[in-house]
């Protein structure tokens, strides 16, 4: 025959399976960030990969280029402004 439980050890066992339960829940919430991280990881990836094989990296890496030259020619113009 079972032992009928106190009060005082239901509690207990209820708070065991809610802290159970709250701890089960974040290794969910843990996996599926992980998941959406390799995922948007292989999605990056993948881009890479098409851009290459395109020919998109030489032209992207050509305006990183530009617009960093732009922005040197922009900091002299203020320079020259203000020595004028």
């Amino acid at each position: 025959m079972k032992k009928r439980m106190s009060k005082r050890q239901v509690k207990q066992k209820l708070n065991q399976v809610i802290k159970e339960k709250e701890e089960i829940i974040q290794i969910i919430k843990d996996i599926d960030g992980k998941k959406e991280k390799v995922f948007n990881q292989v999605v990056e990836a993948l881009r890479d990969v098409i851009n290459e094989v395109a020919g998109i990296d030489v032209y992207e890496k050509r305006k990183q280029r530009a617009l960093k030259e732009i922005k040197k020619t922009d900091k002299r113009i203020e320079e020259i402004k203000n020595l004028i």
